[in-house]
């Protein structure tokens, strides 16, 4: 396994190994959450700690195909290819993780369901008679509830890769231009 790894060209080689290790430090880090009871999929996304980790290792992995693989050179693509390759290795293995974590522990499922309903529970007034121009029906909010206590795993997972992607997004082409030098 090890030598194909090595086999890979850098372009591909370099951010599998930074989006692993961003990973790994992500998912321990949501797993520390979880065990402190604070679910880490209802943490605010502007505290998210993946728009942090992808800064980070977007970055490095950047600086270290330029400078070490391409002689101080990086393409706009491949700025991009490298970023985006990152960003998504980071939301795949944490999409496995949360499966895994889930098969293992079902209490990660019920405290994001439990954590979610009570939370819509006690905003049940504001959003059936609030000021807000579109208010919710009785039956709209029982269908919401309903539809709340069935999240799964693979909800979570699914949900957990998508964000990853929509956070992600913007670091790959600001990084990208950022760090381009091309020979001319």
């Amino acid at each position: 396994m090890i030598n194909r790894y090595n086999q890979l060209p850098a372009l591909a080689r370099v951010p599998l190994k930074f989006g692993a290790v961003a990973a790994l430090l992500n998912c321990a880090l949501m797993f520390l959450l979880f065990k402190a009871e604070r679910h880490p999929s209802l943490i605010p996304p502007y505290l998210d700690s993946r728009i942090l980790v992808f800064l980070v290792f977007i970055y490095f992995a950047l600086r270290e195909y330029k400078v070490v693989y391409n002689n101080g050179i990086l393409h706009f693509w491949e700025g991009l290819f490298m970023g985006i390759s990152v960003y998504l290795t980071v939301g795949i293995l944490g999409a496995f993780f949360i499966l895994i974590i889930s098969k293992y522990d079902a209490s990660f499922v019920s405290m994001y369901i439990q954590n979610v309903v009570e939370g819509i529970e006690r905003a049940r007034e504001e959003m059936l008679n609030g000021p807000q121009k579109v208010k919710m029906t009785e039956e709209e909010f029982d269908n919401l509830l309903d539809g709340l206590k069935q999240t799964t795993a693979a909800g979570l997972a699914i949900d957990y890769f998508i964000k990853s992607c929509i956070i992600g997004f913007l670091i790959p082409l600001v990084y990208s231009v950022i760090f381009r030098k091309t020979d001319n």
